[in-house]
């Protein structure tokens, strides 16, 4: 029905840099208000703690972050952002931040995929301008507010797809993104510090995951590296989601999860 943009972002707690540090929570939702804001915009925000009293939902404003802050102690389950959510017309504008959870794992072991916190930031890219851009220039300040191990940017993607088997259901959710990655990484026995699941326009990257120098891949896959840091932005010359043929000379040059 429409086309998105996103930004999905792994990390770990660290003291200085966890997810429920008020300074840190503060600064991720000042970041998902300033990316997804535009204008006359109104964002609303719900959520979850790991123990009652929960904050209730309502208007994203000064006050209600305040709320959260305080309840930050109780355990972050997770917070939304977003505009607004019809039955059945899912938002413009969305956000998340959250704690992942443990995924346990057949034959009995488990793990994490090596990563604890996410952020996610969505736009319909008939409604935000520039909307790729935008989400290229917030991850590049939140790796530095983050223990970023990694992340990527998607173009051009739909909010779900429909499940072919259970056409009342659907899968690859935007606002599952964050749980699904890594639960596919973990459950193959891989971190996410190491190993690629998918390559996507945009890769937020460390160079372990790379099989050569970043530098060196040639400009026929990529048109984009840059240096952030200790992280690494990949942009690819094409979205390897919907060309199978790039998508496989591309990832010669990854340490990719089905390897």
């Amino acid at each position: 029905m429409y086309d998105y943009s996103t930004l999905v972002l792994f990390g770990v707690e660290t003291d200085s840099q966890s997810i429920q540090a008020p300074s840190v929570f503060r600064r991720l939702v000042s970041e998902m208000e300033k990316t997804l804001g535009e204008g006359s915009v109104r964002l609303r925000c719900r959520g979850d703690v790991a123990r009652p009293p929960r904050p209730k939902g309502g208007l994203l404003s000064e006050s209600l972050v305040n709320r959260w802050v305080q309840a930050l102690p109780n355990g972050l389950g997770s917070l939304e952002v977003f505009d607004a959510w019809g039955d059945g017309d899912p938002p413009a504008r969305y956000g998340a931040i959250g704690v992942l959870s443990l995924v346990r794992t057949d034959p009995p072991g488990v793990y994490s995929a090596g990563v604890e916190n996410y952020i996610v930031l969505a736009g319909r890219e008939s409604a935000i301008r520039d909307v790729f851009s935008r989400f290229r220039a917030a991850a590049r300040d939140i790796v530095n507010v983050l223990n970023v191990v990694s992340g990527f940017l998607e173009k051009d993607i739909p909010w779900d797809v429909r499940d072919g088997r259970l056409p009342s259901f659907f899968t690859n959710m935007i606002d599952g993104r964050a749980h699904d990655v890594p639960t596919q990484l973990a459950r193959a026995g891989h971190w996410m510090s190491r190993s690629v699941s998918c390559l996507h326009k945009g890769n937020i990257l460390l160079d372990a995951h790379c099989k050569v120098t970043p530098e060196e891949i040639p400009g026929s896959i990529v048109t984009k590296v840059e240096r952030w840091g200790r992280h690494i932005y990949i942009e690819m010359a094409k979205n390897p989601e919907y060309d199978a043929d790039f998508r496989r000379a591309a990832q010669a040059y990854f340490n990719m999860l089905s390897e």
